[in-house]
C-alpha cells in the first residue's frame, strides 16, 4: 500500500523494560478506509493508533509507518457496521492538540467524541526497581464538540439535560421510552443524536 499514501516515517513502538502492555490502541491492526485531505479515498489499509505519543499508523508490507499526509478521517472496520469506528482530528481542546485523532461517536451539530490515551501507571512499592510495578493504563475521556470546539463532558443525564435546554421533557420521555442509561456510551450517544434532531 506504499503507493497509496505518501511514504511515511518508519514507526518504532516505544517500549520499556519490565513493563507489559502496548502503547497501541488496538491489540490487532484494523482494516480501514482513509480519506486524505484534498485527495483520494484509500480502502484497505491496516491501521492502528499510538495513544501514548498520539500518532496515526498504517502498515506497509507488515512494517508500521506513521502517516505524514493530512487526513480528513480514518474509518476502521467500515464493512462491519457493529464494529465501525470513525476517527478525526482538528478538534480544539486544552487536553490534546489538534493533530490528535479522536473517536467521533456521532454526526450532527453536537458530536460526542472520545479521547483515548495510555499512560504509565506507577504503583512502585518500597525497595522495588524503577519499573518493577509500572503498568500501561488506557484512559478515556469524553467531550462534546460543536464546530470543532470541545467541552469536557461526563456521561450523565444532567449533561444531556444541559444540551437539551428547553427540551428536557422530551429528553426524559425519549430516555424512558427507549430504556436508555445515560451513563453508557452507546445510550448517551443515541440521546445526543436524538437532541441533534431539534437543532436542524
Amino acid at each position: 500500500m506504499a503507493d497509496a499514501v505518501n511514504p511515511g516515517r518508519v514507526y518504532r513502538e516505544l517500549r520499556w523494560d519490565n513493563i507489559t502492555g502496548t502503547v497501541l490502541l488496538f491489540e490487532d491492526w484494523h482494516i480501514a478506509r482513509v480519506k486524505i485531505n484534498k485527495g483520494k479515498l484509500i480502502t484497505g489499509l491496516m491501521v492502528n493508533f499510538d495513544v501514548y505519543e498520539h500518532k496515526a499508523l498504517y502498515q506497509n508490507n507488515n512494517q508500521p509507518f506513521e502517516f505524514i499526509d493530512q487526513l480528513d478521517y480514518i474509518e476502521t472496520d467500515f464493512d462491519q457496521p457493529e464494529k465501525r469506528k470513525m476517527f478525526m482530528n482538528g478538534f480544539i481542546s486544552n487536553q490534546f492538540n489538534p493533530n490528535t485523532f479522536v473517536q467521533v461517536l456521532n454526526e450532527g451539530k453536537y458530536m460526542l467524541i472520545k479521547y483515548a490515551r495510555k499512560v504509565l501507571n506507577d504503583t512502585k512499592t518500597y525497595g522495588s526497581g524503577n519499573n518493577d510495578n509500572k503498568t500501561i493504563e488506557l484512559q478515556s475521556f469524553y467531550f462534546l464538540a460543536n464546530n470543532k470546539s470541545t467541552t469536557p463532558i461526563k456521561l450523565s443525564k444532567s449533561a444531556l439535560e444541559e444540551i437539551a435546554g428547553s427540551r428536557k421533557n422530551e429528553l426524559t420521555a425519549y430516555l424512558s421510552a427507549n430504556n436508555l442509561n445515560p451513563k453508557k456510551e452507546e445510550d448517551f450517544t443515541r440521546a445526543v443524536v436524538y437532541l441533534n434532531g431539534f437543532s436542524n
